[in-house]
Parts: C-alpha cells; structure tokens; sequence
C-alpha cells in the first residue's frame, strides 16, 4: 500500500467521497437547491453499502475508515442489534413486510461488545419507530433500554429523527421511553413528528431540553388539530424553543399562534420556516410593541413562511426588519372558512401589488438572494381580472441582488418579453429562473437572459416556442452552462419543431434535453427533442 494511504485523513476523505457524505453548511446552496424544501438535513446519504464493506474487508488499512462511513447513518438500530452474539436475537414478520428484530434470551454483559464498537460511530439515526425496513420489536426495545438505563445506546450520535406512533397504537409510550435513551449531549440536529396525545410526549420535549442543550436545527411536524394553545406539548415545545441559545435553523410546520413570541430573541438563529399560521391581533400588537424596543429575530437571514393571503403575508414581513437573503413566501386559504371564495376580487391583486411595495421599502431589497412567491390552490383567474388594476411584477426588478428567483401565482400571466428584458437588466447575477405558470413570454424573450446573465444555469418557464430570427443573436453570446431546459407542462410549440431546435442551440450550445407541454402535443415535443438531437451532434459547440 502506497504510503500515502496511510494518512488517516486522507482515508477518512476518500471514505467520505464514496460514501458521498458531505458537510451541508451552506445554508444558501441548500436553499436553492431544493424544490420548496428548505429544511435540508446538514448531511447527504448516498451510500454504497456494498463498495464500503468489500473496502473494509481490503486491508486493516481500509477497515476502520470504512467501517466510520458505512456506519455514519442508520435509519433503524435494527442493523446493531445483529452484530450482538447470533444466538440472542432472530428476525420476525411482525406485520405482512414489515420485519423486526427480536431478542430470544436475555441481555448478558458479553452481548454488548460489538454493539458498543459500532454503536460509537453512528452520528445520525432516523426513525426508531420505522415503517418499513428492519425495526426492532418491542419487547427488544425495553430489553435495551432497560439493561442500562444511564448510558446513551449510541453516545456520539450528533443527528435524530423521531416519530411518534398513531393516536390508537398501543406502544406509543414505550417507544417514546426507548427514544429517551438516544438523547445526549452531543446531539445538535433534531427531526420530531409528533402524533398522538399520549403523556409521555411532553416528558420526552423536556428530556430533549435537558439533555440536548447544543442543538443547532430543529424541526418539528404535528397534526395541528391534536395540539391547541393550552396542550401541555405546545407549553413543552416553547419552553424548548425558547432554552436553545445555539438554534441556528428552526422549522415549525403547523406553528402555533404564539411561536414567535417564544423565539424571536433567540441570538443565533439564522433560519426560521413557519408553516401555516395565522397572527391574532394580540401576537402581532406585542410582536410590534418588542420591534419599537429591541430587533426581534436578530441574526434571521433566511426566512420561509405560509399566509393566508398577501395582506396577511404583508403584515408578518413588515415584523421581520432584517437584511434577508432568501425569502420563500406561500399563500395557503384558510380552508376553515366555509365561505372561502377561490375566485379572487380586484382586491386580489391590490394585496399583491401591497406586499411588492412593502418588499421594496424592506431592510433586504439590497440583500435578497433567493426569493421564491408561490401560491396553491391557485385561485381561478376571471377574464379581465386585473384589467382594471394589474400587479406590478415589474418592482421584482428593483431587487437586484437576486440570483434564484420562483413565481408559481395567477399573476404571471402579465409577464411577457419586456419584463424578461427588464428583469435581464436587473439581476445580472441570476442563476436560476422559475416560472411555473403560463405566461406571454415567447422563445425570443430568453436572449436578453441569455446575453445579460452570464451565471444562468438553469431555467424553467412557461412560453410559447416560436422561431425568430437568430441573426440577431451575437455570434458568442450564448449560454454554456445550461443543457436542459424545462418549459412546463404550459408551454407550447408554434409553427416547425425544427426551427425552435435552431434557436435554442443558438442561444443554449450545449442545449441536450428539453420538458415541456401536456399530453395532447406530446409528439411534437418529441419532434422538437429529436431535431434537438440531429442539430446538436452537427453543432460545433454542443458536446460537453
């Protein structure tokens, strides 16, 4: 073996490469990375099992390096319950494919060296109580728990994700004692789903609490309906929020009403995503009250959040007075309301053209990165809707900063080519372009992206693809990042496949893919991919 190989960290890196384990720190990258999805766990799995055994099996070298990546992430203890002495446990069936580990015997001294071994080097563990895959029975779950109740199953874990059982299972409260025995002070990111009403769910939030007390991301899902103002979990979950002077990044999905007024003077947090909620008036008048004598959120940069209307969306970021970088705003109708009306008034786009105006005065129309504006369920456009008073998409270009920018609203629909043109000059450093909706954008209004933002790498719109003529193009501006191009199942081709291929790879060189329209004109899109593919292999400047 070559003698460089013998450096532990070179082998911990090359380990690591395989197992494609990766430190996720930039909050930014995962932001924008991720459909909608802004939670990202601080660490990425994509483990070949297989390589990594057959590596530790290479060499003594090999084998403890290997062993650390093949055993970083477990989704069950079930796979370290079998490296303890063969003739104590056995795998079970206990429902139709489901299968567990069980103990046959009882728990000696001599069972738990192996276990011990390996166990030190899980670092993340998902659910304890899985749905699918090799679980752990119950009884082997008490057995463990039990033997030695003052040790942490696996001391250097650093990452868990937990899940309660449904409100009729019967062993809600045993896996929840199981659970407590994970909990140590190493642990910094923390996944709950919480289900039920059992009692042991706020004891457990209070162990967390207590043994727990670096943690620097959590994330907490419930059925809102199960939890309200006065249950003992919210009491517990704020009193958590609020102790965790290191929280970095915090997701709430529901949020209780009174959420912020627990974590607004949390020091580090940078990250806050608050799923649906809706501010009463006494949240937002002492929200107000604390903005008038201190800065709320003091270290907030990214935020995501859920409204019930633009006017509602409004309100909460005239709260947050922080120079943001990313920005994710959804409109979810309260569907309480009986009387909700899907088909929006003149006022619709009043409250939209409100909150643009609000977005423009902010602290972070100079430092806005990432913004993303989404609405669902769309509401249903009338004809002449916004003619009267159309939203002013146009102030989107004041914000200059901004690399990655989503729009999925009716309002799109007045974007065309001046606004694709406008938006080229405004944001110079755009990487990413996503417009989910139809708009009255055309094929030629790509080539002021095209010329303007030399970072672009990726878009995704809703068009009509027509030819122009490409001798308006400079012979070199075109775009050699992107070489797949999604248009939506809105988009659609006019006039011969052949000259929209030509466009394209005039604009995009190494243009090799293209999505887009419905089912009815699939086969065009196929003609238009296959002339992609004919004109690509001729293009000087299509190969990668």
């Amino acid at each position: 073996m070559h003698a460089c190989l013998a450096v532990p960290e070179l082998l911990s890196t090359i380990f690591n490469h395989i197992c494609a384990i990766h430190d996720d720190d930039d909050e930014y990258r995962e932001t924008e990375d991720q459909d909608g999805d802004e939670t990202g766990n601080p660490r990425a799995f994509e483990v070949d099992r297989n390589t990594l055994a057959a590596l530790a099996r290479t060499c003594r070298a090999f084998a403890e390096p290997a062993h650390d990546a093949l055993w970083y992430h477990q989704a069950t203890l079930g796979p370290l319950v079998r490296v303890m002495p063969l003739d104590l446990w056995r795998v079970v069936e206990e429902t139709p494919g489901r299968h567990s580990v069980t103990f046959v015997r009882g728990l000696e001294a001599t069972d738990w060296g192996r276990f011990d071994y390996y166990a030190r080097k899980v670092r993340t563990l998902g659910y304890v109580w899985p749905r699918t895959g090799l679980g752990i029975h119950m009884d082997a779950m008490i057995m463990l728990a039990s033997y030695r109740p003052v040790h942490s199953l696996l001391p250097n874990l650093r990452r868990f994700a937990f899940s309660t059982s449904s409100p009729c299972h019967p062993d809600t409260q045993t896996a929840l004692l199981f659970a407590q025995c994970l909990l140590n002070s190493n642990v910094v990111d923390v996944d709950l789903t919480l289900a039920g009403t059992d009692a042991g769910i706020p004891v457990f939030i209070s162990d967390i609490r207590r043994t727990c007390p670096r943690i620097e991301v959590l994330k907490v899902r419930w059925h809102e309906y199960e939890y309200t103002a006065e249950n003992e979990v919210i009491d517990a979950l704020n009193e958590l929020m609020s102790s965790l002077s290191y929280l970095r990044k915090l997701d709430l999905d529901p949020t209780h009403c009174d959420a912020p007024l627990h974590i607004s003077a949390l020091p580090v947090l940078e990250y806050l995503s608050l799923g649906w909620l809706c501010f009463d008036s006494e949240i937002v008048q002492e929200l107000q009250e604390r903005t008038s004598l201190e800065v709320i959120f003091p270290g907030l940069r990214r935020f995501t959040f859920s409204a019930t209307s633009w006017e509602d969306a409004t309100a909460k970021i005239n709260l947050i007075q922080n120079p943001l970088t990313s920005l994710v705003v959804s409109i979810l109708p309260d569907f309480r309301n009986r009387h909700l009306d899907l088909y929006p008034s003149p006022l619709h786009a009043i409250q939209f053209n409100n909150f643009m105006h609000a977005l423009t005065r902010h602290p972070c129309r100079t430092s806005l990165v990432h913004l993303s504006l989404t609405e669902d369920p769309w509401p249903r456009d009338h004809g002449g809707m916004f003619t009267s008073d159309p939203p002013d998409l146009n102030v989107l270009c004041q914000l200059q900063g901004i690399e990655v920018l989503t729009l999925r609203m009716p309002f799109a629909k007045v974007i065309d080519n001046g606004w694709l043109e406008n938006a080229a000059a405004g944001w110079p450093r755009l990487r990413r372009l996503t417009i989910l909706n139809r708009t009255e954008t055309t094929l030629e209004g790509l080539a002021p992206l095209v010329r303007r933002c030399p970072s672009l790498k990726d878009i995704s719109i809703g068009t009509v693809l027509k030819p122009f003529d490409i001798q308006r193009l400079e012979p070199s501006a075109g775009n050699m990042h992107i070489d797949m191009i999604d248009f939506t199942t809105v988009s659609r081709i006019e006039r011969e496949t052949l000259g929209v291929s030509k466009c394209l790879l005039r604009m995009f060189p190494r243009l090799r893919e293209v999505y887009g329209g419905g089912q009815a004109d699939r086969s065009t899109w196929d003609d238009l991919q296959e002339h992609l593919d004919i004109y690509a292999d001729e293009h000087p400047l299509a190969s990668v």
